[in-house]
């Protein structure tokens, strides 16, 4: 049933979308909008190809969701009407990057075994492409970020109901939201809340920004529901820079009011979850994790990675971590382990505690699972990408306003900042809500990056243009 239902939305739902988006400029932005809602909910309504559940990869088959049906309808619109003030696709920022990516993940898969595990993070790697592209050509005047903030509101809103509801109602210790796991849905948090905090400092409409606010606040709640460590610490951090690079460090009353507001709500969410906190943190230092002897904690996924370095200089191939390690590197160093027995993987017949701890997870650490699978080069490139990434943020910072646009850069500078820290202990960027999360707000960020030269010149041409009527009717006066 699964199969007739994608085959009947890929042959009849896309044409009659794309058409649809194409006449109505309204339809277009509703599925701008469900896209971007969808990043929280495409688990709930996705179908794997060649599915092989049982691998501990960070992609289990081919799949697909509803999320590539809305990215298609949005690039294919586009492509037959372009938005206003675009007459023609183009060549966003940072595509190149991605591209070089691409080609070298491709490469990469070609060139090692096993490959069916590689062809599953490759076809994501696709489709985070035509989510970027897509995006990034849809977006063409300042209502369209607007759009983007309320739809990550409406994340915001629906994933702080959905946490409650898991705390409350079904009593559990840590909330994974409406994400498979606690500390990819305490990620997936930290990276909307700067974008809203900074959307709450723009010159939009008081309601709007009080809703930015609350909602940045209520993801926060969230990230201490999951009792993520790394999360808990990278909140505070993004946000507060987030805040002081929209506002200014220039101190005013009501800077000082909103800022004692703040504490106190954080203090008292913080309470509330102090004695949960505490038990994390106190359950292993950082020393345990990293520098133990047994290499049983984080430190071990370090000591993996600069092994496979040392073996295979091009890595052991893209989403092959778990195989290889298992295979190979677990004997090698001395853990317990069991053989996957090939790339059809039979290994139903273990008990949870076999298949948690006799076969290797990827490496909870994002620069280490990618060195180990791609290599050297590969490591350079994707990283590469990230600076492009972090450098088109940081251009918003300079000549900052309170337009929408400004702000909207920096906040996901941020975001982009609170992703890349977690990523030192665990793998979130690639889970698929996290993965076509970042791929969007890059979209948008790249479209937002040609904007701000367009927005700064008409600025210019407006200011000038004051200044000139004034000084017209000072001589006038005068006269």
């Amino acid at each position: 049933m699964k199969d007739v239902i994608f085959f009947a939305c890929l042959v009849v739902l896309v044409p009659v979308g794309t058409l649809a988006a194409s006449i109505s400029p309204r339809i277009r932005e509703l599925v701008f909008f469900a896209l971007v809602f969808s990043t929280a909910t495409m688990g709930k309504l996705d179908i794997n190809f060649l599915s092989r559940e049982m691998y501990r990869g960070s992609s289990r088959g081919i799949e697909f969701s509803y999320l590539d049906f809305l990215a298609l309808i949005l690039l294919l619109s586009c492509l037959i009407s372009p938005p206003p003030r675009k007459q023609r696709i183009r060549w966003p920022a940072s595509l190149g990057f991605l591209l070089a990516y691409v080609a070298y993940c491709g490469l990469n898969m070609l060139m090692l075994e096993p490959r069916i595990f590689s062809i599953f993070e490759f076809t994501k790697i696709l489709r985070g492409v035509v989510v970027f592209i897509a995006v990034a050509n849809y977006i063409a005047k300042p209502r369209d970020i607007l759009v983007l903030v309320m739809a990550l509101c409406a994340i915001a809103v629906y994933s702080t109901s959905v946490a409650l509801y898991e705390r409350y109602v079904w009593g559990m210790h840590r909330i994974p939201g409406p994400l498979d796991h606690y500390n990819e849905f305490s990620e997936y948090c930290c990276i909307i809340a700067p974008v809203l905090a900074a959307a709450a400092a723009s010159d939009r409409h008081v309601l709007i920004r009080w809703l930015c606010g609350g909602c940045a606040a209520a993801l926060g709640v969230c990230v201490i529901l999951t009792i993520s460590r790394t999360g808990v610490a990278v909140y505070p951090i993004v946000m507060f820079c987030a805040i002081a690079v929209c506002s200014g460090l220039t101190l005013t009353p009501k800077k000082i009011a909103i800022g004692i507001l703040i504490m106190a709500a954080a203090g008292g969410a913080v309470y509330r979850g102090w004695d949960s906190l505490m038990s994390r943190y106190a359950g292993t230092s950082l020393e345990e994790e990293y520098l133990e002897e047994d290499m049983q904690g984080r430190g071990m996924y370090l000591h993996i990675a600069a092994a496979i370095v040392r073996d295979h200089f091009f890595g052991v191939g893209l989403n092959n971590w778990s195989y290889v390690v298992t295979e190979e590197y677990y004997p090698r160093l001395g853990h317990a382990a069991v053989s996957y027995g090939g790339t059809d993987i039979n290994v139903k017949d273990l008990s949870e505690n076999e298949y948690s701890h006799m076969i290797a997870p990827p490496a909870h650490n994002l620069g280490a699972l990618t060195i180990g699978e791609l290599g050297v080069p590969g490591f350079i490139i994707f990283y590469l990408l990230w600076g492009r990434w972090f450098q088109m943020g940081a251009s918003f910072f300079r000549g900052r306003s309170q337009r929408l646009l400004s702000r909207f850069g920096i906040g996901v500078f941020f975001g982009a900042s609170a992703s890349f820290l977690q990523c030192l202990t665990e793998y979130g960027f690639r889970n698929s809500h996290i993965f076509f999360l970042m791929h969007i707000l890059m979209g948008v960020l790249a479209a937002a990056y040609v904007m701000q030269d367009t927005d700064a010149t008409l600025s210019g041409l407006i200011r000038a243009r004051i200044v000139s009527l004034r000084e017209q009717r000072e001589r006038q006066g005068q006269r």
